[in-house]
């Protein structure tokens, strides 16, 4: 995540060149939770995160105990299923794992991006956090727990920056689709008539009012900037 947080800050870098005097900022789904919060002032204007999670386990725990529980599984059934992941992943992607302990078929590129971020926690990094941020979930997000994550968000960022925003939006998914439409934790998940139905109604595919809302907290900035060139 901290290659992707490079990345971004160098696109950024490259993007103050080219133009002069523009609110820049940098918006992201989901992992961007891990990557955009370690970026500052000097990088960009604002941040936009949607669907982020804080914790790499907890996310993971909430993602697993989402699907089981919508496949039939009972509570404790799920509770066993979590505990032997968090003791299988210890093993295969904690600080002592070697690429031998990698999951059978897991190819060493996928096997240490995993190592490498298992521990992943933002507390930190949006604790040092010096930029507006605009940060969103869906309240029907079945892969991100939206409440427990924007109550920690609240906590962190509290009288941070008067400009700061912390949302959660009804009748919406992990990416703000709309939820009656689009709610599957993986898009491989979608049925032929929500892909088609996807393509149909292109932007009107977003929970009502969502982007306009993104978009508004954007033009604000813009017009903070306007407001420190005088």
């Amino acid at each position: 995540m901290t290659d992707r947080t490079d990345e971004t800050r160098a696109a950024l870098r490259n993007l103050h060149k080219r133009f002069d005097r523009v609110a820049l900022g940098a918006v992201g789904f989901s992992q961007a939770g891990w990557v955009l919060p370690g970026l500052t002032q000097d990088d960009a204007d604002f941040l936009v995160l949607i669907g982020a999670a804080v914790s790499w386990h907890d996310q993971g725990d909430y993602y697993t105990r989402v699907r089981l529980g919508r496949e039939g599984m009972d509570r404790e059934a799920i509770a066993q299923v979590i505990a032997d992941q968090h003791r299988t992943g210890d093993r295969a992607f904690g600080p002592d794992a070697q690429a031998s302990d990698a999951p059978v078929g897991m190819m060493p590129d996928r096997w240490q991006f995993l190592r490498r971020n298992h521990g992943d926690d933002a507390r930190a990094a949006l604790g040092r956090l010096d930029l507006p941020l605009l940060a969103i979930w869906g309240e029907d997000d079945l892969n991100v727990d939206a409440r427990r994550n924007a109550a920690i968000y609240r906590e962190i960022l509290a009288g941070h920056d008067a400009r700061s925003r912390i949302v959660i939006w009804p009748d919406a998914t992990h990416g703000l689709l709309k939820a009656n439409a689009y709610n599957w934790q993986l898009i491989e998940d979608w049925p032929l008539v929500a892909k088609l139905r996807f393509v149909l109604e292109g932007r009107y595919a977003y929970a009502p009012g969502a982007l306009n809302a993104i978009m508004d907290w954007i033009g604000g900035r813009s017009q903070d900037r306007k407001v420190s060139w005088r």
